[in-house]
């Protein structure tokens, strides 16, 4: 047995001084700790303990793991020796065929040997597999027989379905024709209805703007008429300040008042004119 390395020496020493540590904290004693207080637990007992385990399981584990290196070794060098004896015999017996003339005579012996090992395994498991595949076979061929018996009354009843369905199938091909035929006219009447409508609810729209418009006429009509109707009414009252307010006594006014404008305008031009011809003649008369 090889020994062991300095550090695993060194790590278990470590490990039994601390567990002869732990083991004297065990004491029910008080213990001090560099100024520390430490009174034993329960639970510290038993890590106490758990480590003990531990500690002996190491030992045994580390004592089968060399005694299992002792046994790797002596059967390494028992398989390099059975080795060295095998290849010597192969050498004498390549000596004693090449002596006799036989060369690879083992060699071949031995392949052969290998080859109909093989073939005869082969064998084996080709008949393990036809085997396999005919019992494969008759239990599908045993449950196809028993789903078909199983299904004979559902088959049965699904060919009546079937004949069924294409009776269903002719009826409603035949509903769908009619239905098409139906949908068909009544698409051309909505059509014409809806051209129809279209038409009258354009007249209407057109007939509507009409009554609006002539409503509008109509109050403009009765405005204008209230106030001919008022303007009478101050034209021909006999209180002067009523008739001042009438619309045609106003227009005379501004008739009147835009005559005189227009007649002192006049006069204002005469005179204009006359003091221009004055005062052309003046500069004539000045230049000669």
């Amino acid at each position: 047995m090889n020994k062991r390395p300095a550090p695993q020496k060194h790590a278990t020493h470590t490990t039994r001084r601390a567990l002869g540590d732990v083991s004297g904290l065990c004491n029910p004693t008080l213990l001090h700790f560099k100024d520390l207080f430490i009174y034993p637990t329960p639970q510290f007992k038993r890590y106490v303990n758990k480590l003990r385990s531990k500690n002996t399981l190491y030992k045994k584990k580390r004592l089968e793991i060399a005694e299992i290196t002792a046994e790797y070794g002596i059967l390494q060098r028992t398989e390099e020796l059975l080795r060295r004896q095998h290849e010597d015999l192969q050498q004498q017996l390549q000596a004693i065929e090449a002596k006799k003339g036989i060369s690879g005579y083992s060699y071949t012996q031995e392949e052969l040997e290998r080859v109909s090992a093989v073939k005869s395994e082969m064998d084996e498991v080709k008949g393990r597999t036809l085997d396999s595949m005919s019992e494969m076979v008759r239990k599908l061929n045993a449950l196809v027989a028993d789903k078909k018996s199983s299904l004979a009354p559902i088959i049965k009843d699904l060919r009546q379905l079937r004949q069924k369905c294409q009776e269903l199938t002719q009826e409603c091909e035949e509903k769908k024709t009619q239905y098409d035929s139906c949908a068909a006219g009544l698409e051309s009447s909505r059509s014409a209805l809806a051209q129809e409508v279209k038409v009258l609810h354009e007249a209407c729209g057109q007939e509507e703007s009409r009554y609006h418009h002539l409503n509008f006429m109509k109050k403009i009509l009765d405005v204008q008429l209230q106030r001919a109707k008022d303007e009478m009414k101050m034209y021909v009252s006999s209180d002067p300040q009523e008739r001042r307010k009438a619309i045609r006594e106003q227009y005379s006014r501004m008739i009147t008042k835009q005559d005189n404008l227009g007649k002192k305008l006049l006069r204002e031009a005469k005179a204009v004119r006359r003091a221009m011809a004055e005062y052309e003649a003046s500069e004539n008369v000045a230049g000669f």
